[in-house]
């Protein structure tokens, strides 16, 4: 294959050193590749402490056209009362706190769930509510639910539990427009084992009222654990809902999910847990059509971290992953394949699954090390940077380190090469703009090269960088800010950006259809990360 020979550059090329990088790098493990960190917000006063409990996309409240984040701490202490809680807003674009909400009164636990409900002021601005399951204003912790204007912020409906220990707020979630008033809507779990045995119960985002609701049908059931809706299961073109809970009449816990019929709440199927224990339903989802029957599919996560994935046309259990964790959410369809992938969150992790191909998607994975419950908490619909795609939107509540909420996007730190063609015979230059954003503001990088294309990449610091390790990647790596390319290493500025130029000499034989693929490797922190490929093609 033609070079560009390393002389060109006038900088002496060290052959042994090459020699020793280049076998330490290709004896590293593989890695994956990296992810762009768009924000990382760390709360205040008083939502400081456990802050990113529980994290939500609200939609655009501002106007600005992209996505803005609810954060809640439940666990927050306010006037000197633990667990009283509060909930903070933010700018999806820019970070900036858009208005705070604090609980009322002591011990609420305010915060404890947050939900994007939909519209249910009827101003264009989606609205979203809060639980605080542990308030016990009106009885023992009967619990309450808040729903509150997205524009404003201003309080729409309180509600409260029924009875003492309801934990009424515990689940929540948006059902759509039930009543047909041309507002949004909303379900409510109370997974109470008092006498009541836990119920759900739905209700008007337009007027406050009660719409239906139904109450556990075994005793001593945790049911209303997570609440939600699914596909539509009975044929009838109304979207039904889904309730799990977890039985502990035996002193020990089997999990349990019901499917209840959106149009009369009449009971429709009931499925439960392999082993006792196992905490079957702690989380639950509702998917695409995985196994090609023509009907949506179930998700369910355990607390011993494993996924069962269940058939919504027939109820049987489709196949089961030990691997991946208990949270779920979902998120779009990253790889085309029609059905939109999900989100699994394990200990320090959180993983993009593909559901209907069974693998975790291994380019998109995010971790933090020393962040024990990172991935407790996550949102995979949050477009915060308004460009079509969704971010994702993690909560690491404090373990052993400081509280704080990542916003990452799925796609790798960027670099664009222009023009995409440059001629042999006249040489030129290519422009090579680098922009991991200005979260990396002053941060270390270096632009590499390979002569040999973008696969199979190479492993740097267990970071995939996509290029073929080559002599060219050797003499990129060892002698940066050559005239052959120029300003390739060095610090990003105040807006995480850079500008690199691959300059091509005149006349090289046998450079015609030669491409030259540049990366950028940059560090974070004690991260390294690595962006797309960018390549020229060389013309006569």
């Amino acid at each position: 294959m033609p070079q560009i020979h390393p002389a060109y550059s006038g900088v002496p090329f060290d052959g042994a050193r090459a020699s020793v990088v280049l076998i330490a790098l290709l004896t590293l493990q593989v890695g994956a590749p990296s992810q762009t960190i768009v924000h990382e917000l760390v709360g205040t006063a008083p939502c400081s402490q456990n802050f990113g409990a529980s994290v939500a996309s609200l939609g655009d409240l501002n106007g600005d056209g992209a996505d803005d984040l609810a954060i809640g701490r439940p666990e927050a202490r306010v006037a000197g009362a633990a667990e009283t809680g509060c909930v903070e807003v933010y700018s999806g674009i820019d970070a900036t706190l858009l208005y705070r909400l604090v609980a009322p009164t002591p011990n609420m636990r305010f915060g404890h769930v947050v939900r994007r409900i939909g519209n249910a002021d009827n101003d264009g601005v989606s609205d979203f509510a809060v639980g605080a399951p542990a308030d016990s204003s009106v009885s023992a912790r009967q619990g309450s639910v808040w729903l509150y204007s997205g524009a404003s912020g201003a309080l729409l409906f309180r509600w409260d539990g029924g009875a003492p220990s309801d934990w009424f707020g515990s689940s929540i979630a948006p059902v759509g427009d039930v009543d047909s008033d041309g507002r949004d809507d909303l379900i409510v779990g109370s997974p109470t084992r008092s006498a009541n045995y836990g119920r759900f119960t739905i209700l008007s985002g337009g007027t406050g009222a009660a719409i239906s609701g139904q109450g556990s049908p075994l005793p001593r059931v945790d049911f209303g654990r997570t609440v939600g809706t699914a596909g539509d299961f009975d044929g009838d073109g109304v979207r039904d809902y889904l309730i799990t809970g977890a039985s502990d009449a035996t002193s020990t816990f089997i999990g349990l999910a019901w499917i209840y019929s959106g149009r009369n709440l009449s009971l429709l199927r009931t499925l439960g847990g392999q082993a006792a224990g196992e905490g079957f339903g702690a989380t639950a989802l509702a998917l695409g059509d995985i196994d090609g029957d023509g009907r949506g599919d179930l998700a369910f996560g355990t607390w011993v971290g494993r996924i069962d994935f269940y058939a919504g046309g027939t109820g049987r259990l489709i196949y089961s992953r030990t691997d991946l964790g208990t949270n779920l959410a979902s998120t779009g369809d990253f790889n085309g394949d029609g059905v939109e992938e999900i989100l699994v969150g394990g200990t320090q992790s959180v993983r993009l699954f593909d559901p209907r191909a069974r693998s975790v998607l291994a380019p998109y994975r995010v971790q933090v090390v020393n962040q024990e419950y990172f991935g407790a908490s996550f949102d995979g619909r949050a477009d915060t940077q308004g460009d079509g795609v969704p971010e994702l939107v993690i909560g690491g509540a404090l373990a052993t380190g400081a509280d704080f909420v990542r916003v990452a996007t799925w796609a790798p730190a960027g670099i664009r090469g222009s023009p995409a063609t440059l001629s042999s015979a006249v040489g030129g230059t290519q422009a090579l703009a680098i922009f991991p954003g200005s979260y990396y503001a002053g941060e270390a990088f270096i632009v590499l090269g390979s002569l040999s294309g973008s696969t199979p990449g190479f492993s740097f610091g267990g970071v995939d960088v996509p290029l073929s390790f080559d002599s060219y990647t050797t003499f990129t790596l060892l002698s940066p800010n050559t005239p052959l390319l120029s300003a390739s290493a060095g610090l990003l500025n105040t807006l995480g950006q850079a500008a690199a130029t691959f300059r091509l000499p005149p006349g090289i034989p046998g450079s015609v259809g030669m491409q030259v693929h540049h990366a950028l490797v940059f560090v974070s922190g004690a991260r390294i990360l690595a962006s797309n490929a960018t390549a020229v093609l060389i013309l006569p």
